[in-house]
């Protein structure tokens, strides 16, 4: 790989609980030239990232809104305030209401993007 296309790869977490939607997001992230890493629940990333003393640095995270175990809107306001990540944060949900969507950007969402993704 040339050193300039080693730059700017990027690691994307992924939290999905859908093994579909979770293999399609990881295939398409690493077929854009970056590391996915996927989670299938909220828990799991906060984790990951507990174990690793965060020296894990993912660039994007990719947050669905309904997790087994948390909503996507708890996670990202964890990941906001408690964590002190700055990196974008993008909500992919198949919730599309403008409440919702107002919502997550107000608590810190970069973006939020409606399933099915296209």
């Amino acid at each position: 790989m040339p050193a300039a296309a080693a730059a700017t790869r990027c690691t994307i977490a992924i939290v999905e609980d859908d093994d579909v939607m979770g293999e399609w997001l990881k295939t398409w992230v690493a077929e854009m030239g970056h590391t996915p890493v996927w989670f299938t629940s909220g828990e799991a990333l906060l984790a990951a990232m507990r174990a690793t003393n965060r020296t894990v640095n993912f660039s994007l995270f990719l947050l669905d809104w309904g997790l087994p175990d948390m909503i996507g809107i708890d996670l990202l306001r964890q990941l906001r305030t408690e964590q002190r990540i700055d990196a974008p944060i993008i909500l992919c949900t198949a919730r599309g209401e403008e409440a919702d969507v107002v919502e997550a950007l107000r608590i810190g969402a970069d973006d939020f993007i409606v399933k099915p993704v296209r």
